[in-house]
């Protein structure tokens, strides 16, 4: 992807979706020593300090050559990723991106954030039907629209997921 060759993607290609990029990029930039030797409490060891920064530099490359790919062949690129919880003493737990950096942030247009169980009241009475009718409802929220971050999740609606 950040050296795509002219073949590399159909000419008709009008959506490219990446499924699950919080996990290749942990793969592939882990963070953990794999070695006890290397794990040494309250230092980091070369391997993790050189894989951490290289993290970084991939994920700024990567954005950059993704928005180049959607500008320049005129596509829409969808990224999935995961969501991790942060805990701070005191406070509430917040739900944030499991990829987050500034070059990440300005390059991420929209950002819509997948529920499975929303327990928000009121629901509207076409959602409350299909909970009470046990269909495989999801919920979905924005997060972020054109570049900029919202308030919360916006106006949270319903979606059922079928055969």
């Amino acid at each position: 992807m950040l050296h795509p060759t002219p073949t590399l993607f159909p000419a008709n290609l009008g959506l490219l979706v990446v499924d699950s990029m919080s996990t290749l990029f942990n793969q592939a930039f882990n963070q953990r020593p794999r070695d006890t030797a290397e794990a040494v409490p309250g230092k980091k060891g070369d391997v993790a300090r050189w894989a951490s920064n290289r993290r970084w530099a991939v994920m700024a490359d990567l954005i950059s050559a993704l928005e180049k790919l959607a500008a320049t062949r005129n596509i829409s690129i969808v990224l999935t990723s995961q969501s991790t919880t942060k805990l701070s003493h005191g406070s509430v737990a917040l739900l944030q991106p499991a990829i987050t950096g500034v070059a990440w942030e300005s390059g991420i247009c929209c950002r819509i954030l997948l529920f499975y169980d929303w327990e928000a009241e009121p629901r509207t009475e076409a959602s409350q039907r299909e909970v009470n009718s046990g269909a495989n409802i999801r919920f979905a929220g924005v997060v972020k629209v054109g570049g900029v971050s919202c308030d919360g999740f916006g106006e949270i609606v319903s979606f059922a997921i079928g055969k």
